[in-house]
């Protein structure tokens, strides 16, 4: 194998001079690479050749279009390995795991498919690390090679245009080459897709529209005939925005009507020939700095008349030398900031030119665009909305699962926003420290500006009985920039308390003793259920009474005590000595977690029944002049009231009448003859 690997790295190669020393270090490293690998001689003194990627079969730099369907075998992967009996396995562990399945073949021992298994979209992720492996079953760990997939971006959304203008007036006398208005529009798509182009549909001959730049999406009108106010006062432009190129399959339009309207001027101007209709300027120019110039003459060719220049508007931050026409720099520039900031750091500027001396008709104008250049002198900042912050508050309710939002403060927007252009805007956001386990923010990646999220990424810490606060910081950190500018902007989670806990009742059986027959309003018991939530979800309310005898009592909500609601016989505790009733509590004021308790009401006894006799008419005989009955008369009555009490303790007499002075009655009932 090692002599194999030695003849390739000495083989002649008719290959540029340029591309030498990037293949002779490719194949120095492959060389090395084998040699680390390398498995130790056995006994048999035979060696196991290292397998390792082919490097026109392993899937680096790959480019996939967004559109490849799931279940598509996107590639063939190629290994190589000297052993001629080698098969060789390919596979991928952990990054690109559930982008890509690798299948393997008997058939093909040194190649492998690549089935995509998970549909891609460019602007959620635009690349992928696919971690490679590759064995000959003899190794002891496999070979990994890291390699990117690129997705490529599909032509799929519709340009739109931006602050935008319906009517704009022209004098009569513009000039071809006048700048009517600029155009702004957008596509979300990247690339070439993303790239628009403007065109003019209906007044061709008259009107140009110009696509000034069709990366960042802007262009103009441009006057190329001329107008006479008295023959069309009036023109209406249907104006066409296409994204891509022509040569694209599908190309997405959206189209704007403009009225212009011709001012009426004098007809007899000065004639602009020299001057640029787009200027390109860095922000970071020097004040006095001249960046262009601007030549006019007198519309009149008999005896020309001397041209003097202005600039309008004449506060701006250029200014022109009124006798040679130079333009320079007159204040310092910012693209991020004031007008330049809201035009996209595009200014329109009319170069005037007059003759001397002024008379009617005697001036021309022209209109000069110039675009600020972008130089990276900003760092990424944080915003709520419009307004510079370096602080937020927030809220997650405990037990939220994962991926659930943190909420801002009612009117927050989380804003994040770097003004510089292209890579000098592209940043990257992330949660610095321990509070990475526990949240994430998306996006990650930033081109310019993003309203950004906090998620849970792990549930388990948001116990607000355990920690009712989190903060941490989030930072902002330019990629790909030499200056790597960065900020930071401090976060505070309050955890909220949710309804996690039961009532619970403090004991949860209540016995209790209450006379019988008890009036209206009297005090039965006090029930009592406790909370450990906050807030409203800890407010206990005392629902309902349950059992067969619940109608008889009234139950407070808000104190827990019981009352007899009203009089009545039902509680009589000759016919019910106990009545059992279920008590019902509930958090979150009532709305909430349900908790129940058991209650034990003893009706204790009061003296409310008379004795009743067990027949209401005794008979016994007796003879004359015997002292006692032919048969013992022996009366007896029954109380209803709590036996061996006081309440239901009987004793018997005789009432007056004509002969209850001859006879007597002991305790036990006996009636007896008093002696004569």
């Amino acid at each position: 194998m090692r002599g194999n690997t030695l003849a390739q790295l000495t083989e002649p190669q008719r290959i540029p001079a340029s591309q030498w020393l990037l293949k002779w270090s490719l194949l120095t490293a492959a060389f090395l690479h084998s040699c680390a690998y390398a498995e130790p001689a056995s006994n048999s003194a035979t060696l196991n050749t290292i397998p390792r990627f082919d490097l026109k079969g392993n899937l680096d730099n790959f480019v996939i279009s967004e559109d490849a369907k799931v279940g598509d075998i996107i590639y063939t992967l190629r290994g190589q390995d000297s052993d001629p009996n080698a098969v060789l396995t390919f596979g991928v562990s952990g990054e690109g795991a559930d982008v890509v399945e690798i299948i393997n073949s008997r058939d093909t021992p040194r190649e492998a498919k690549v089935r995509l298994i998970r549909k891609l979209d460019r602007e959620t992720q635009a690349s992928h690390l696919i971690r490679l492996t590759l064995t000959d079953g003899i190794i002891s760990k496999p070979i990994v090679q890291d390699s990117t997939l690129y997705v490529e971006d599909t032509n799929d959304e519709t340009p739109q245009f931006v602050n935008y203008n319906t009517t704009y007036y022209v004098p009569e006398d513009a000039a071809p080459g006048t700048v009517i208005g600029l155009l702004s529009a957008r596509d979300k798509d990247a690339g070439v897709f993303g790239m628009v182009r403007f065109d003019e549909l209906d007044n061709r001959k008259t009107f140009r529209v110009e696509t000034l730049n069709p990366n960042t999406g802007t262009g103009r009108i441009v006057l190329i005939g001329h107008l006479d106010y008295e023959s069309q006062p009036m023109y209406q432009l249907r104006i066409i925005v296409m994204d891509g190129m022509d040569s694209l399959q599908r190309v997405n339009t959206a189209t704007l009507a403009v009225v212009v309207q011709v001012l009426d001027v004098q007809d007899t101007p000065p004639q602009f020939i020299i001057y640029p209709s787009v200027q390109f300027v860095p922000e970071n120019v020097a004040i006095g700095k001249e960046v262009f110039n601007v030549l006019a003459q007198d519309g009149d060719r008999g005896v020309p008349n001397k041209i003097e220049y202005a600039l309008q508007p004449a506060d701006g931050p250029f200014a022109i030398d009124r006798q040679s026409g130079i333009v320079y720099v007159a204040q310092a520039l910012d693209r991020e900031a004031g007008t330049l900031k809201a035009t996209g750091g595009t200014i329109v500027m009319t170069v005037v030119a007059t003759e001397v001396p002024n008379t009617p008709g005697s001036t021309a104008s022209v209109q000069v665009t110039v675009i600020i250049e972008d130089v990276n002198d900003n760092s990424p900042k944080f915003y709520n909305g419009e307004e510079p912050t370096d602080s937020y508050t927030t809220s997650i309710l405990e037990n939220s699962a994962v991926g659930a939002l943190v909420s801002m403060e009612s009117g927050v927007i989380p804003r994040v926003y770097d003004p510089d252009q292209g890579i000098n805007g592209t940043f990257a956001l992330s949660i610095v420290g321990e509070a990475s386990d526990i949240f994430d923010i998306t996006p990650t990646s930033v081109v310019n500006e993003a309203l950004f999220m906090i998620r849970v990424r792990n549930s388990s810490y948001l116990d607000f009985e355990v920690q009712k606060q989190f903060q941490f910081s989030v930072m902002a950190r330019e990629i790909g920039t030499v200056e790597m500018f960065s900020s930071t902007a401090s976060f505070t989670v309050n955890v909220l308390d949710a309804n996690d806990n039961v009532p619970v009742f403090n004991p949860d059986f209540y016995e209790v003793h209450m006379k019988e027959n008890p009036s209206e309003g009297t005090h039965v018991l006090k029930v009592q259920a406790y909370d450990s939530d906050t807030g409203d979800f800890g407010v206990i309310f005392y629902t309902s009474l349950q059992g067969k005898y619940a109608d008889l009592f009234k139950l407070d909500p808000i104190t827990g005590d019981i009352t007899v609601a009203k009089s009545s016989t039902a509680l009589d505790r000759e016919v019910i000595p106990e009545v059992y009733l279920s008590v019902e509590a509930k958090d979150n004021r009532g709305l909430g977690n349900r908790a129940t308790a058991q209650i034990r009401i003893i009706l204790d006894d009061v003296n409310d029944n008379a004795p009743v006799f067990d027949v209401d008419l005794y008979e016994a005989t007796l003879l004359e002049n015997h002292q006692s009955f032919l048969r013992p008369l022996i009366v007896h009555a029954t109380d209803r009231d709590a036996p061996d009490t006081p309440n239901s303790n009987i004793t018997y007499a005789i009432k007056p009448s004509q002969y209850s002075g001859h006879f007597a009655v002991n305790s036990n009932g006996e009636v007896s003859r008093l002696s004569v």
